[in-house]
């Protein structure tokens, strides 16, 4: 499970406070799904900007980066642009081009999942053959409204996927699964979210692996599984030695004369 990934929360000023601890929290779902290099934009007490052309380029280095059997992962948290794509702060947009023409280079074998907490709605089922599975979890579809944190705390969808994705109790459920249990713990009247893939059977294999790290209370923990090895009771031999005992005719026996009618 991801070997890389690239977490993305946008603010726009103050206009998505939820967007920094959404990012954060994605953060946290990376390690525990196993990524090994997790980077992390913001417009938030960052000196370099977040653009259209730095966010592509991180995508497009991890999609570089991936073989056969990986599983990049790409969160944003923010607004939609026009034309069904990711708004940045400078007002330009990524749209679902744009990240088809990146994700095309995906080496088939390896898997691209993208958790979008924005209204969009990705389709890139027709990806052509050679290219790795690109899954697709968003907040909500494109045109409606997706619920954003309160007093900066995480989006109810961006605090869904961290509860279902790094609890161990989910370990080895598929994609189909995870979705239903995000769109569960979101609560009623939450948009519905929209999950597809570039290969429809990739949603049926497990989002979260039955072996690796876990999250407890903020925290990403290692769980390394020891197998004991199975010890064989060993059955000893214990030779009885069967002393053999002459039988005797009781009445030839002495010291003390025995006067009966015997033949002795």
């Amino acid at each position: 499970m991801p070997n890389s990934a690239l977490c993305v929360g946008l603010t726009y000023g103050d206009a998505t406070p939820c967007a920094l601890a959404d990012a954060s929290g994605m953060t946290n779902v990376a390690s525990a799904l196993g990524a090994g290099t997790v980077t992390l934009l913001t417009d938030v007490d960052s000196d370099v900007p977040v653009t259209r052309e730095g966010v592509l380029a991180s995508l497009q280095e991890m999609v570089a980066n991936a073989e056969p059997g990986d599983t990049v992962l790409f969160s944003f948290s923010g607004m939609a642009g026009e034309g069904n794509g990711i708004a940045l702060p400078d007002g330009t947009v990524i749209s679902d081009v744009d990240l088809q023409t990146v994700l095309a280079e995906l080496p088939a074998g390896a898997n691209c999942a993208l958790i979008m907490d924005a209204p969009v709605e990705f389709d890139f089922s027709a990806m052509g053959e050679g290219v790795g599975n690109i899954i697709t979890m968003s907040a909500a579809a494109e045109g409606q409204y997706n619920f954003a944190g309160e007093d900066g705390g995480m989006s109810p969808f961006s605090a869904a996927v961290m509860e279902v994705m790094t609890n161990p109790d989910n370990a080895g459920i598929s994609w189909t699964d995870a979705a239903a249990r995000v769109q569960e713990t979101m609560g009623p009247d939450m948009p519905e979210m929209v999950l597809n893939s570039s290969n429809p059977e990739a949603l049926f294999e497990p989002a979260v692996p039955v072996e690796e790290a876990v999250v407890v209370d903020g925290t990403v923990v290692e769980v390394e599984v020891v197998e004991e090895p199975v010890v064989e009771e060993e059955t000893a031999e214990v030779e009885v030695e069967v002393e053999e005992v002459p039988v005797v005719d009781k009445c030839c026996v002495e010291p003390e004369p025995v006067i009966d009618d015997c033949c002795c």
